[in-house]
């Protein structure tokens, strides 16, 4: 992902894939309605030209400018488009049919008779909302818009061929998903992804009345997983301060049922684990050049650890690791446990995946019981022991001190902190209220002999 919404921007991502299409090269955009937020040329006619590929659309199913060929190649010269490559309606001889394996609602899709023209697809959208879909994003691109005008209307239907405005609302999501598993299965790995966040309304580009945006841009992302692409788009959306606007739309059509069925019939994945090999490490090497460098270890499938080790293993001294205590992966999948014979396995496992020898961070994972705490004591490094981490494992405390602050403030003191020892002042329980009843003493993953650390804070404070 950049946040430089640019030309320049735009070419670093698409180089970022690393790829170099070969064949005749189709970029799929939406040539939009006039008066829509469609793409501009100057942000992407650097790239299309660099492609020297044609850009491809088909007309509409629900009539504006775009619904006859001729009225939507005008669309097309008008916007810019005709000046920096060859357009190709592609339907404009009709369609062509797309078996769907696995689908729930669609067992053909109708799509752009010149579709097979093309070796390899560039897919290039703009991220937004729609008023029917929620949002559109990668997977509306190459389902509805590579869908001829009759296989919009087969989409919209959920495959009933009835009325594309009055079918059910779950359905017409599904079969975008499956349209859109037609396309990638027909082209076998010769397409990527590149989804643009500026302009961010609620309405789509075939709308030529959008509502005004109100969020910020956001950035350009690509990917060669459809899926990934437009949820990691959605949680952007979703982390955005100004985006509630977007995020109601999405949720008001059910938005994300769209990414939830183009995962279970195959379309690509949301999450790492779930991505094959190739693509997952280099998802990882891409975040690590652009700045990530901590990594929570918890995760659904044991392979992940290997992912992160084949992608990592050079330059392991400047990442963070945490792991989990606790997270079994010993079947191959997560599950988790309290054992410790059972712990220790897991850990020794995902090192050896990981190709490191120590991890950065340690995580108690689903131990609920106090003598589950005892568990991490097996895992202290050598460096640690006897200093206490102000981690409060030893709670709680009998007396009802706060063992951690009072350390914290002890030996804030000591390092010359002037306003320690008020902080200090001011707790209601002090140093010099411990009972010395050794609970801490035992719970203490580092081996912290909190009674006589006591002592000696009490007679530093004096109380």
């Amino acid at each position: 992902m950049t946040t430089d919404i640019s030309l320049d921007g735009l070419m670093r991502i698409y180089q970022a894939l690393a790829t170099s299409p070969s064949g005749k090269v189709a970029i799929k955009l939406s040539t939009g309605e006039p008066g829509s937020n469609y793409l501009r040329t100057d942000l992407i006619g650097e790239l299309v030209q660099s492609l020297e590929g044609t850009i491809v659309e088909c007309n509409t199913a629900y009539g504006g400018s775009r619904a006859n060929t001729a009225m939507h190649y005008q669309v097309a010269e008008d916007h810019g488009y005709t000046a920096i490559a060859d357009v190709d309606i592609m339907d404009e001889e009709g369609s062509m049919t797309l078996p769907v394996a696995g689908g729930d609602n669609l067992t053909e899709n109708y799509v752009g008779a010149h579709f097979a023209n093309y070796d390899y697809y560039v897919v290039l959208s703009h991220f937004k909302g729609h008023a029917m879909a929620g949002f559109g994003g990668a997977i509306k691109n190459i389902s509805i818009g590579i869908a001829s005008s009759e296989g919009k209307s087969h989409i919209h239907s959920g495959g009933t061929g009835g009325s594309m405005w009055g079918g059910n609302q779950d359905a017409f999501l599904e079969s975008m998903a499956e349209a859109g598993k037609s396309v990638v299965d027909y082209l076998d790995g010769n397409i990527l992804y590149i989804n643009v966040m500026n302009r961010l309304s609620v309405d789509c580009d075939c709308d030529g009345s959008p509502a005004e945006p109100d969020m910020h841009d956001i950035g350009i992302l690509a990917s060669y997983d459809p899926v990934a692409l437009d949820q990691a788009c959605v949680d952007l959306v979703y982390g955005a301060e100004d985006g509630q606007s977007l995020i109601d739309r999405i949720e008001s059509r059910n938005g994300l049922h769209t990414l939830e069925q183009a995962e279970k019939i195959g379309l690509g994945t949301s999450y790492i684990a779930e991505t094959e090999e190739k693509e997952a490490i280099r998802a990882l090497e891409y975040a690590y050049e652009n700045g990530i460098n901590y990594a929570d270890l918890a995760t659904v499938d044991a392979k992940t650890f290997s992912y992160y080790g084949k992608a990592f293993s050079s330059v392991r001294k400047n990442l963070f690791y945490q792991v989990h205590f606790g997270a079994d992966y010993e079947s191959g999948s997560y599950g988790w446990t309290a054992n410790v014979e059972t712990v220790r396995r897991s850990v020794d496992a995902q090192l050896t995946a990981l190709q490191t020898d120590y991890i950065d961070y340690g995580f108690i994972h689903c131990l609920d019981e106090e003598k589950d705490y005892s568990m991490i004591g097996t895992f202290t490094p050598g460096e640690a022991v006897g200093n206490c981490v102000y981690c409060n494992h030893c709670q709680p405390c009998p007396a009802g001190l706060n063992v951690g602050l009072i350390n914290k403030y002890y030996d804030l003191a000591v390092a010359g902190d002037s306003m320690a020892a008020g902080h200090y002042g001011n707790l209601e329980k002090k140093a010099s209220d411990c009972v010395a009843c050794g609970h801490c003493d035992r719970r203490c993953p580092f081996h912290v002999k909190q009674t006589s650390i006591m002592e000696e804070i009490a007679a530093y404070f004096g109380k």
